[in-house]
């Protein structure tokens, strides 16, 4: 309990060092409401590449930043799989091309495997999302994971790509 108190209020000082390096702007007319997304990766651990699928979905903040949730799946194999509950904020830098949007995100929550139990998850990625419409596009990731047992943890690296949509305007 005290390592998942500590690594939360990691996570909180991370998160206003992001608001004060990035500050807030007021919402506009142009800005996204929200976002849902689907994707589809591979996810490495030491030893092992399998496949993961999931989806997100969030609302918007000021103009560049992105309140989401995401569950996803892993198989395993061998009858195992991780389920991860995952919650997270993303900040999109701003771009003169409007159909390129990179951006950078942070998240945490949990991992779960009916093998090795639950995990304190955390980490961060990186990637772009590219409008191949107004409000929809592709967006493909790559993501640094911690999954932090008691008797230890593993990074997790995964790419992924997906399929996105923004409500409102932009």
């Amino acid at each position: 309990m005290k390592r998942l108190r500590s690594q939360s209020i990691t996570l909180l000082a991370l998160a206003s060092v992001m608001g004060c390096a990035f500050p807030v702007h007021a919402q506009d007319d142009n800005s996204a409401k929200g976002e849902a997304a689907a994707f589809i990766g591979t996810q490495h651990l030491p030893g092992t590449t399998n496949p993961t699928f999931g989806g997100s979905i969030g609302v918007n903040f000021g103009s560049r930043f992105l309140l989401f949730a995401e569950p996803s799946y892993v198989p395993q194999g061998g009858g195992d799989h991780i389920i991860n509950l995952l919650g997270g904020i993303d900040y999109s830098f701003p771009t003169p091309v409007k159909k390129l949007v990179p951006f950078f995100d942070v998240v945490g929550g949990l991992g779960r495997s009916p093998l090795d139990g639950n995990a304190t998850t955390f980490g961060a990625g990186f990637g772009t999302r590219y409008f191949l419409g107004d409000r929809w596009g592709i967006k493909p990731e790559f993501r640094w994971q911690r999954y932090q047992q008691v008797a230890g943890g593993s990074n997790a690296y995964l790419f992924r790509f997906g399929v996105f949509y923004q409500f409102g305007t932009r």
